[in-house]
């Protein structure tokens, strides 16, 4: 057999699977569905508030998205209280429940900044002791902003 042959043959065999590629009853003209993952009430509204520290740097509170809450005395101690939070889309207050003891916070972020606080209270009268404040951890660098406009 010569190489023009096998040559030949090839693209026969190529052009007879493209062919039945373009054939295939899956080709379809109309996008497919994506399914939309459910997200969390209240979850993407935190952004850097999932990991906190209280006003005193004393106790960090950690909050997950399948709605758990950790209260360490360190950032890494294994010694920790295991709680669950929620999220009032009415009111937009986070209740967090530690020992059977619930408190309920307003997250206040202000827009373009990295950092945040769940606040005990109303925001004209917070209780900034019993309040958490949004922590970057080791391993984040913490943002640089930039340089002021010069005239």
């Amino acid at each position: 057999m010569s190489q023009r042959t096998i040559f030949a043959g090839a693209i026969i065999v190529g052009l007879a699977i493209a062919f039945i590629c373009w054939m295939s009853p899956d080709r379809s003209s109309e996008p497919k569905e994506v399914k939309a993952v459910p997200t969390v009430p209240g979850w993407e509204e935190l952004g850097s508030c999932t990991n906190l520290v209280s006003f005193n740097g004393k106790l960090y509170l950690a909050l997950f998205e399948d709605h758990a809450v950790t209260q360490n005395e360190e950032k890494a101690s294994s010694d920790q209280v295991v709680g669950k939070w929620s999220y009032d889309e009415t009111s937009k207050q986070y209740a967090v429940t530690l020992q059977s003891d619930t408190v309920v916070y307003t997250l206040v972020s202000p827009e373009g900044a990295s950092t945040c606080m769940l606040i005990k209270g109303a925001l004209d009268a917070a209780d900034l002791k019993s309040s958490w404040y949004s922590l970057i951890l080791d391993d984040e660098e913490p943002p640089i902003p930039d340089p002021p406009y010069e005239r």
